[in-house]
């Protein structure tokens, strides 16, 4: 018999009561809990109860896993009331959004500011950082803290760097997120760049086509760990000119851009503010933006 087909009264993480109780609720065995919808199950556990007991079966089982509602999604803010709206309220789980420029800076502050205010929101967040560009500095992470009311051990305490030297070590992050951030109730990805490993130089075509491959899989098995989870992930990455028809688009989108739900492409204005082109679904806004030493705002 596979756990899949046991009785809840086998699950040691719950109480006599508890069993009685779920029983009542017609839910007998653990693939009826782990189905089970949300409402019913906050009847009789506390949240963080719930997230260890659901984590745990999930974890025993390939194939089924849990959509959250919309109750369940966790949004964290850009600094800017504008984008935040035109995103649905900010930065949003369950999903990948990428963030794009021509300079490296404005993406970096950018997320930065972002993963700060989720750890001030959050005392159990957790962040799991892939720094394939080696690009990650805690000291600049750290001076900004300041600025969120966080000290450098409750930045550093809860962020995970993982730096991937080739693609083989780049698929080890499902493994380090499994085994360090998965029991955790608010999470977030930050990927910073793709690498260099992903770029497509003058190869030979089987080594290209192989990395192309590659990058599709990490971006497939990403967005997937996205949904399943209710994480939230950050996609760093730089923009390029379209020869075709001149128009600035994230670098490799035509790979990438199907696990991409959001696409926030920042742009320097002439006069000297910033510009957030917000593409999702299909649709596409503008916002104008400032930009200062502790991240974007609106314009006043």
């Amino acid at each position: 018999m596979t756990w899949q087909d046991s009785d809840i009264d086998r699950l040691a993480l719950l109480t006599k009561e508890q069993v009685e109780e779920l029983k009542k609720e017609k839910i007998y065995t653990s693939l009826q809990l782990l189905l089970a919808p949300s409402h019913l199950l906050e009847k009789h556990f506390g949240k963080e109860e719930l997230a260890t007991v659901l984590s745990m079966l999930q974890s025993q089982v390939n194939g089924f896993y849990r959509i959250l509602g919309a109750h369940d999604i966790v949004r964290v803010s850009t600094g800017s009331k504008s984008l935040d709206a035109k995103l649905g309220g900010g930065i949003t789980s369950g999903q990948i959004t990428e963030i794009c420029s021509e300079q490296r800076y404005p993406r970096t502050l950018f997320c930065y500011s972002v993963l700060l205010r989720f750890l001030r929101e959050h005392e159990d967040a957790r962040v799991l950082y892939n720094d394939p560009s080696t690009k990650f500095r805690p000291e600049k992470l750290c001076e900004l803290g300041s600025h969120y009311y966080l000290s450098q051990r409750e930045i550093l305490d809860r962020i995970l760097v993982f730096r991937p030297y080739n693609i083989i070590q780049q698929m080890e992050i499902f493994e380090i997120y499994d085994s360090n951030l998965k029991a955790s109730r608010n999470k977030l990805i930050m990927v910073d760049g793709l690498g260099d490993f992903f770029k497509f130089a003058a190869e030979k075509k089987n080594i290209i086509y192989h990395k192309i491959k590659a990058m599709e899989n990490f971006m497939l098995r990403l967005n997937h760990l996205a949904a399943r989870e209710g994480t939230i992930v950050l996609l760093s990455n730089s923009t390029i000119e379209r020869f075709k028809d001149k128009t600035i688009v994230p670098e490799s989108d035509k790979i990438i851009g199907e696990s991409i739900k959001t696409n926030i492409l920042l742009h320097r204005r002439e006069d000297a503010t910033w510009e957030a082109k917000v593409m999702s679904s299909g649709e596409s806004c503008s916002v104008q933006l400032s930009l200062s030493e502790y991240g974007f705002g609106d314009t006043i």
